[in-house]
């Protein structure tokens, strides 16, 4: 049976966070990530840069805290335009003394890994030119190799922090689910994704030939429930799909496939096997 693969790159539009202290997590991102507000409510904020927000922060009240074994999100990956912009963010973040939790070589790019103030997984990267990505068909190479930090830093020297980059976006985002075989027949036979990677305990699925778009393990979360819609964390995110035919076409994969979903023009509402709830936009 021939499956419908998305031949365009989507994004990762938006992210929403079920937050505690929404007062304190807009300074965090403002101060150490440099978004810029977009607009704030008692009860919730849209932060980002250049024309677009891309986070969401909602206060909620009575939220469960997530367990190290919750399924949800890993991190989400914030995606810098160039390696100068990565090498500035780094001397910003060292300066500013931003809980940094370790730095990564994955061959197809460079990334600094940190957590917001309620333990939400936090990338911020750059990627390298796409004709050093070494591939095999569909597969893509990817590791998690030393970070050559102190070229970063040096290349940092003569750039003044000016915020998060105006061209800055979310590039990724990783997910901790329960089952890796049910995951990744719902984004590739569901969603149409192509699988670039399978990694120790992990998959990594794209469109269009990024090194990808979702990433997904089971480092914490092997065998974990589905997730709870009242949990400190992760409330949606966002695929914004490359036109209204592709839209349909998902659309349609998600009607026959019998999985559960609400519709409305061309936005769509649905759920993973862990019960994370995606938004599918045109």
């Amino acid at each position: 049976m021939n499956v419908y693969k998305i031949k365009e790159e989507v994004r990762i539009k938006e992210i929403e966070l079920k937050v505690k202290n929404l007062e304190e997590l807009i300074e965090f991102y403002v101060n150490i990530l440099g978004f810029k507000v977009f607009n704030e409510k008692n009860d919730f904020a849209e932060l980002g840069s250049g024309k677009d927000p891309f986070l969401r922060l909602v206060r909620a009240e009575n939220l469960k805290d997530e367990s190290y074994r919750s399924t949800g999100l890993y991190h989400v990956a914030y995606l810098l335009p160039s390696r100068k912009d990565l090498a500035i963010m780094l001397k910003h973040l060292l300066d500013s003394e931003a809980p940094i939790e370790g730095f990564a070589d994955h061959l197809v790019s460079e990334a600094i890994y940190l957590r917001d103030l309620e333990g939400n997984g936090i990338e911020v990267y750059c990627d390298r030119p796409r004709d050093q990505w070494i591939r095999s068909g569909n597969k893509i190479a990817m590791s998690t190799e030393q970070l050559d930090v102190d070229s970063l830093l040096e290349l940092s020297k003569g750039g003044d922090w000016k915020g998060f980059s105006e061209h800055g976006r979310i590039g990724h985002i990783h997910l901790k689910v329960s089952n890796l075989s049910k995951t990744e027949y719902f984004y590739t036979q569901v969603l149409s994704f192509d699988l670039t990677l399978r990694y120790y305990g992990a998959i990594f699925l794209s469109t269009g030939g990024y090194h990808h778009h979702i990433g997904a393990n089971v480092w914490q979360s092997l065998n974990s429930g589905p997730r709870s819609e009242d949990m400190r964390g992760l409330s949606y995110f966002t695929i914004k799909l490359p036109n209204e035919q592709v839209f349909e076409n998902i659309a349609q994969n998600i009607v026959k496939h019998n999985v559960w979903h609400i519709r409305e023009k061309t936005e769509l509402y649905t759920k993973d096997p862990d019960n994370i709830a995606i938004k599918i936009i045109a």
